[in-house]
């Protein structure tokens, strides 16, 4: 499929700021349930055809989507896991040592609270940076992404 020129203006709007549009419909999510996933997601799709710098946002864009998708699932799994021994190996151990047991499911609890709650903020952050570089005419590669769209 080829492309069309530069000089497209999706939605009326320069590319700059059509990009960092993209970036920032992400924080949707926080006020809407997965419309930081649809939004970015639709105004890619519609639009990737038609630009080629609006093309290479959305698809650092959805890589990212995806890959916290699956950092935030391993960091639940994690939380969960870590519930289940505790309760599960507290009845049994109680005897022998419970404040190991104890502390060791609430330490793996804290940690993937945790590690849950910073994603969450570099998710904030990372967006806002991607927003920030689009308007500037950069592209943004987001950390610790795993490229799923090339």
């Amino acid at each position: 499929m080829e492309l069309i020129d530069n000089k497209h203006k999706p939605w009326g709007m320069e590319i700059n700021q059509f990009s960092m549009l993209m970036h920032l419909s992400q924080l949707t999510g926080f006020l809407i349930p997965f419309a930081g996933v649809i939004l970015p997601i639709i105004m890619w799709s519609t639009n990737k055809n038609q630009n080629e710098i609006v093309n290479k946002h959305g698809k650092n864009i959805t890589n990212w989507i995806i890959s916290s998708f699956i950092y935030y699932l391993i960091f639940v799994m994690f939380a969960y896991g870590s519930v289940a021994n505790f309760f599960f190996s507290f009845d049994r151990n109680f005897s022998n040592e419970p404040l190991e047991n104890l502390f060791v499911s609430y330490g793996s609890i804290i940690i993937a609270v945790i590690l849950i709650v910073v994603l969450g903020f570099c998710s904030i952050i990372f967006n806002i940076i991607g927003a920030v570089r689009a308007n500037e005419g950069v592209l943004f590669k987001y950390p610790l992404t795993i490229t799923f769209i090339s």
